[in-house]
């Protein structure tokens, strides 16, 4: 028989935050791993050559395209690592609300426990009072 306590309902609250902070985490690990594949797109771009023998026009406007790409890999290089920080804070947050969550599941489940050993506790004082009663009533 599970017994109910008061701490059910704070346990559903804690396990419903460990949720959403799993949720955000799997979110920010999500951002981080796309972040990163543009940063790496980008990266490419930015390697390349693309000057060819053209007139100086062409090879200005290539120019400013390549800068441009280089500076797009790193603002996208910024934006992984701020991604990345965001996938620790989220991780610390998870791992908090786990530990709270953990917390209270220990405390019912410990006082389930309790209310377990006093029922057996009752009934067998209930069961001794009868046999005794048997015990006198039979003489």
């Amino acid at each position: 028989m599970t017994y109910r306590t008061r701490l059910d309902a704070v346990v559903r609250i804690r396990e419903r935050q460990e949720e959403r902070a799993e949720k955000a985490l799997a979110a920010a690990n999500s951002h981080a791993v796309k972040t990163e594949e543009r940063a790496t797109a980008l990266r490419q771009v930015a390697a390349r050559d693309h000057r060819q023998g053209s007139s100086a026009s062409h090879w200005d406007i290539v120019e400013r395209a390549h800068t441009r790409a280089l500076s797009e890999a790193r603002a996208a290089d910024k934006a992984v690592e701020a991604a990345k920080k965001n996938v620790v804070a989220a991780q610390g947050v998870q791992q908090h609300a786990y530990k709270q969550a953990e917390v209270v599941r220990h405390a019912v489940q410990a006082k389930r426990a309790e209310m377990t050993r006093e029922a057996a506790r009752k009934e067998t004082r209930e069961l001794d009072e009868i046999a005794s009663l048997r015990h006198w009533h039979m003489r």
